[in-house]
């Protein structure tokens, strides 16, 4: 690999100096004494061979040479203004969250509440994903906080904050579905009908399973096997005779529209949600105003 020779610091002068066709206005641009920049364009021009500018009645004027190079030159200060521009963004506080696609709901009040003035200087950067992948992250340190499904995922590096015990989850259909024609309807007439299931790692989804083969039912996976987006999710039970496990404030919307039905059911789901951080992890304000702002919302819809 070729190190260049030449100095970049010496074709950014250059540049300001091309823009401002003078070399008292560059100076001025750059902060820099008039003998220092015209330094800078000597060391250009003799690392080059050759003169860059002519100066005629007063002005300069670009040689070929010099017009040459001054797209050479353009570009290198463009790349790295913008190189300054990101490591100025990386600088920037950043809390990296995610929230599993059951509590997805939650995202509808957290966001604004890091757009408020007192969190202008954090980043916030968010992720939708299933539980399990959330606490892998999370594990990683892919992830500062996470918000899951409560359940039991066996890892002692991890530290899990209740925040709702009582999450009420409903199986809903399209309204078309012939099973709510029944005057009653029991777990038991769900045994193989076909449910719309995300990725294994869907928490939500594996407790629904475990409860139903519980009951001794089998159910069938829809061919929308790995579908991990719950508005997808939600339009393809519209459409089809298939159904879904989610939570009762993710629907409200589709069901008022007639959109979408709960399948009438005898039996009550109920999951709880936990923030999920690393025991090692040095708690900040970002990650605490985060996890009592998920905490408020779980109050609110209640």
């Amino acid at each position: 690999m070729m190190i260049p020779s030449i100095n970049p610091n010496d074709l950014i002068v250059f540049h300001f100096v091309v823009c401002e066709r003078s070399i008292k206005l560059a100076a001025e641009k750059l902060c820099l004494t008039q003998p220092t920049v015209s330094y800078h364009i000597g060391a250009l021009e003799r690392h080059v061979g050759t003169k860059l500018f002519e100066a005629k009645r007063g002005t300069l004027r670009l040689t070929q040479t010099g017009k040459d190079l001054a797209q050479y030159a353009s570009r290198i200060y463009h790349e790295m203004a913008s190189a300054e521009q990101f490591v100025e963004f990386l600088k920037q506080p950043m809390l990296r969250a995610g929230i599993c696609f059951t509590f997805a709901i939650a995202l509808r009040t957290v966001v604004p509440r890091f757009e408020q003035p007192n969190f202008k200087e954090v980043r916030l950067v968010m992720r939708n994903a299933s539980s399990f992948d959330i606490v892998r992250d999370v594990l990683d340190s892919q992830l500062d906080v996470g918000i899951v499904v409560s359940m039991d995922y066996y890892n002692s590096e991890l530290k899990f904050i209740p925040l709702s015990t009582h999450e009420k989850m409903v199986i809903v259909t399209s309204p078309f579905d012939h099973i709510l024609e029944k005057d009653k309807i029991e777990l038991a007439d769900l045994d193989g009908r076909k449910f719309i299931l995300p990725a294994k790692t869907s928490a939500s989804h594996q407790i629904l399973l475990k409860r139903l083969e519980a009951e001794g039912l089998k159910v069938q996976v829809s061919q929308f096997e790995t579908v991990n987006n719950t508005e997808w999710s939600r339009y393809l039970v519209e459409i089809g005779e298939t159904l879904d496990f989610l939570h009762i404030k993710s629907v409200e919307e589709q069901i008022s529209q007639g959109r979408l039905a709960i399948v009438p059911i005898p039996t009550d789901f109920r999951v709880g949600a936990d923030a999920v951080i690393r025991k090692d992890t040095l708690t900040t304000k970002a990650i605490d105003t985060f996890i009592s702002s998920v905490r408020r919302t779980f109050k609110n819809l209640h």
